[in-house]
């Protein structure tokens, strides 16, 4: 028996962290004794070098294939690349074999996704859905058509292939329930393994130096994440810089894909401009410290997602035992619901006036991201969208606004930001976030052996007679919350 892992890269971020925490507890689980590691591109050399001695005795056999990442990414044509995944899946699923692979549901190589579909007759396929490609990444789109996508039903069949050979674990509660519903497949809700390691207190005095050195303050709101988009960097800005001005807010990650460094670079470049305490991306640099031990220096952790499907940076501070501040993405909360987590300081939206920024541009910026998205949307859903009709707000959501408007908000002097969204107590007199209550039940031990078990039982039954017919229907109301606020689709 052989598991093989499957991802486009094996960059920092949430699908790494659940592949680190949850390979060596798998391997343990079953006993086999072949683990390979496969992606478009070679992982880092330090984690490598973790991962191998998490694993030991177990040797794993890693496989690196730049056809196996993002098709934005890819150099060679459509035909060469799907010929190359071929040839690496051979390698990488032979007979008696379980693939766990993770995230084809974002849509970032559909020629990966379609020959996965085709695989299962090989052996055991767990297909880990993170996120999906309707949901909000409606740019992917007219990429697809080049790699043989001619229909909306065609690309949601071959993202939910249905067989025998098919297990789907999400990691978001609600989006296992919908589907359910839509589909009758056996999709299973799976959050992901918890670890709560505080650092050691060496760890953390070293971390404190650490962001002493960078930033000339004495206090430090952390979130960590990568610079994309949908993180919204800037609201975790806004936060610190309302409740705690005189602290630096300091995110983890950079941008880690082409596709978001106008975004990262604007705001990085804005925060210099006008000179307020970001510090983005500590944790490239060869002298950084664990996030672990960033978090627990921290005075507080910011994490203020638009689009989450998972939560690891919650847990993560709870387990730092630091005051979190914290958006919560709408149909997040069955997730941290299942796992007994508790939010003291969390929101959904963060309401400003509409005076903080100029509405009427505003409002022209998203009429053209709108008429943007528009023009990616299959032909299935391009009528509907001319059909939704949105009035105007008594509010903006800061979250939902365009980066340029998120901009002007933060330019405002301090006073003003404060006056406007209210007085609250300093963020010293609020006790730490509790720990998950659940956080035993999903150790990786505990975790894995749920996932092996339900892995490797029978799936629960046939789709739904004539899915995915009318796959419209289903997405429609994403759609919609999209066209409300597309401020996905570029840096403004």
């Amino acid at each position: 028996m052989q598991i093989s892992v499957l991802h486009y890269h094996f960059r920092p971020g949430g699908v790494r962290r659940v592949i680190e925490l949850g390979l060596p507890a798998i391997v343990q689980a079953t006993g086999v004794k072949r683990v390979v590691l496969a992606s478009g591109e070679a992982p880092a050399t330090v984690w490598r070098e973790q991962m191998e001695a998490a694993l030991f005795p177990c040797v794993p056999e890693w496989i690196t294939e730049s056809a196996l990442g993002y098709w934005s990414e890819q150099q060679d044509s459509a035909a060469d690349v799907g010929e190359a995944i071929r040839a690496a899946l051979q390698r990488i699923v032979p007979r008696e074999s379980i693939l766990w692979a993770h995230n084809l549901s974002v849509g970032r190589n559909m020629l990966l996704t379609q020959e996965i579909s085709r695989v299962a007759n090989h052996g055991t396929v767990w297909l880990h859905h993170h996120d999906w490609w309707w949901d909000g990444r409606w740019e992917r789109w007219p990429e697809m058509a080049g790699q043989g996508i001619t229909s909306l039903e065609q690309a949601v069949r071959v993202t939910l292939p249905n067989g025998d050979g098919f297990r789907h674990f999400c990691v978001n509660a609600a989006d296992a329930r919908l589907l359910r519903e839509w589909t009758a497949i056996d999709v299973r809700f799976l959050p992901n393994p918890i670890v709560l390691e505080p650092a050691a207190e060496e760890e953390s005095a070293h971390a404190r130096e650490f962001l002493r050195r960078l930033t000339g303050t004495e206090k430090w709101w952390v979130y960590p994440c990568r610079g994309l988009r949908r993180k919204n960097i800037a609201e975790a800005l806004l936060v610190q810089r309302w409740l705690a001005p005189e602290a630096a807010t300091v995110t983890t990650g950079a941008a880690s894909s082409q596709a978001e460094r106008g975004y990262f670079s604007t705001l990085t470049d804005a925060a210099v401009k006008h000179g307020w305490p970001l510090h983005a991306g500590v944790c490239t640099g060869p002298d950084a410290p664990p996030v672990n031990a960033l978090l627990t220096a921290a005075d507080a952790v910011a994490v203020t997602p638009v689009r989450e499907g998972f939560g690891l940076p919650y847990y993560e501070a709870a387990a730092a035992g630091r005051p979190l501040f914290a958006r919560i993405p709408q149909g997040m909360e069955e997730t941290l619901d299942a796992t007994g987590f508790i939010f003291r300081h969390g929101w959904q939206e963060l309401r400003v006036p509409h005076d903080l920024y100029g509405r009427t541009h505003e409002e022209a910026r998203v009429a053209a991201g709108r008429h943007r998205l528009q023009s990616f949307l299959p032909a299935e859903l391009h009528l509907l969208s001319e059909t939704c009709v949105f009035g105007p707000q008594e509010f903006a959501d800061f979250g939902r606004l365009t980066l340029a408007a998120q901009l002007e908000v933060l330019a405002r002097p301090v006073e003003a930001l404060r006056k406007a969204l209210g007085s609250q107590h300093p963020e010293l007199e609020i006790p730490p976030s509790p720990q998950p209550m659940a956080s035993k039940a999903w150790s990786p031990e505990k975790w894995a052996a749920a996932l092996v078990q339900q892995g490797l039982e029978p799936p629960g039954g046939p789709a739904r007679e004539g899915w995915p017919r009318h796959a419209e229907r289903f997405l429609t109301p994403l759609l919609e919350k999209w066209l409300r606020c597309p401020l996905l689709w570029d840096a403004g």
